[in-house]
């Protein structure tokens, strides 16, 4: 008997952890607005952007060879691993974690190519973006 009331007792403590009734309590995000940006006009584009710039906010950025990445938000996820990395070799030289150093070093330089493909005010104004709005 005692078996069976801690089983019962488990099975619906599982149920109320993983949200009692069924019903869905997640917020739902804001739906993504994308803006397609031609090469050179990020800074212009934001400048007149007349709605509210939040994270759901896509500026899909045109490369300087005419062509936009398969990823809407390429150019901020680019500045975003930037930033990410270049922190990554600060923290890990103070260290003295030299290997894991290197290895951010070795994901910067990919990062740095990656971003050559964009005009280069189009990346000062979204690193100007990411840092404005604390991302």
């Amino acid at each position: 008997m005692r078996k069976l009331v801690f089983l019962l007792l488990i099975f619906v403590l599982s149920i109320l952890a993983c949200g009692g009734s069924g019903s869905s309590t997640r917020a739902t995000s804001p739906p993504r607005e994308t803006v397609t940006v031609k090469s050179g006009e990020l800074r212009n584009t934001i400048r007149s952007y007349s709605g509210t710039i939040t994270r759901n906010t896509v500026f899909k950025v045109q490369k300087l060879d005419g062509t936009y990445d398969n990823r809407s938000n390429d150019l901020r996820e680019l500045c975003l691993d930037f930033n990410y990395y270049r922190d990554q070799i600060i923290e890990h030289t103070a260290k003295g974690n030299i290997a894991k150093a290197d290895d951010a070093r070795d994901w910067l330089d990919r990062i740095n190519l990656w971003l050559d493909a964009y005009n280069e005010d189009d990346i000062q104004a979204m690193f100007t973006l990411i840092k404005d709005k604390g991302w």
